[in-house]
């Protein structure tokens, strides 16, 4: 790492790593630099364009990109620094009304992502979401974390989704696909958590604009279905159709979704054991 900071000007003695994550990264005074594998190396392409196709778009701050390059055949981003911290290192301790304030603001940032124009971005759902249905109904059949109750669930997948059809035929728009607390940044202002920032578009694609909301679910609500609602009503959705429906759409989504996980909804609603999935949607999206 040191030798892409020499490359670029930057204070190798500042050099501090990143923990957590599937790419190396570093923090370097007010740059960051991301080095990924070269099998993954579409991924910083994408992120680079992304970046540079979002900036200045939405109220959040995203990363600059300030270069690009290789090292030994490993690609790398040196990127702008983003100001606060994860959104998950405030979340546990915010009270309810705070949390509930900053799903809303979440609802606003994702409502201007999905108005951005996608006109000229990169097409590439429809192989990617042939891939996602097909890997779907046996993603979570081998999973060993998985508890023995909750074996019938993964066993339920595949009828689910085939009861919920086909769900992309809608509006596409400028995907995040990974709202996770780790990627959406806050900071303290004037005594409250304000969002400031997200980062890692890295999976950004066109899509339809269902597929941002289910990560939510799993990694920032966790649950409070409550927070959910009130995000989707500041995103713009009307109140009609917050409903059992979607909860059981929203579902199928995260049960497709490339990172979704059946054991990690299960956790989000524990202590309770939904015995179906049509329970488990309502456990975690509460729109009923």
């Amino acid at each position: 790492m040191g030798v892409i900071a020499a490359r670029h000007g930057l204070d190798t003695a500042s050099l501090e790593p990143f923990a957590g994550g599937s790419d190396v990264v570093w923090a370097c005074g007010d740059r960051v630099v991301k080095l990924t594998d070269p099998r993954c190396s579409w991924q910083l392409a994408a992120e680079a364009d992304w970046l540079e196709r979002l900036a200045g778009r939405t109220s959040l701050a995203t990363p600059r990109l300030i270069d690009m390059g290789e090292l030994e055949g490993w690609p790398y981003l040196v990127l702008s620094l983003l100001p606060g911290r994860a959104l998950g290192e405030f979340w546990p301790a915010l009270p309810y009304d705070e949390r509930r304030r900053l799903a809303a603001d979440i609802g606003n940032f994702i409502a201007e992502l999905h108005g951005v124009d996608p006109s000229d971005a990169p097409r590439t759902w429809p192989d990617f979401w042939t891939d996602c249905r097909e890997r779907a109904p046996v993603r979570d059949l081998g999973d060993p974390r998985l508890p023995d109750w909750a074996r019938p669930l993964a066993e339920e997948v595949g009828s689910f989704l085939e009861a919920e059809g086909p769900l992309d035929a809608q509006r596409h728009v400028c995907l995040h696909t990974e709202l996770l607390d780790q990627h959406l940044f806050a900071r303290e202002r004037a005594g409250r958590v304000e969002l400031c920032g997200v980062l890692d578009f890295a999976d950004g694609r066109v899509g339809p604009a269902e597929y941002d909301f289910p990560p939510l679910a799993d990694f920032v609500f966790r649950g409070e279905g409550d927070l959910l609602r009130t995000c989707l009503e500041a995103y713009g959705r009307p109140g009609v159709e917050l409903n059992h429906g979607l909860a059981r759409r929203l579902l199928a989504w995260g049960l497709s979704h490339r990172f979704g996980r059946l054991q990690r909804m299960l956790a989000a609603v524990a202590p309770s054991r939904p015995r179906t999935l049509d329970e488990l949607a309502t456990l975690l999206f509460g729109l009923d």
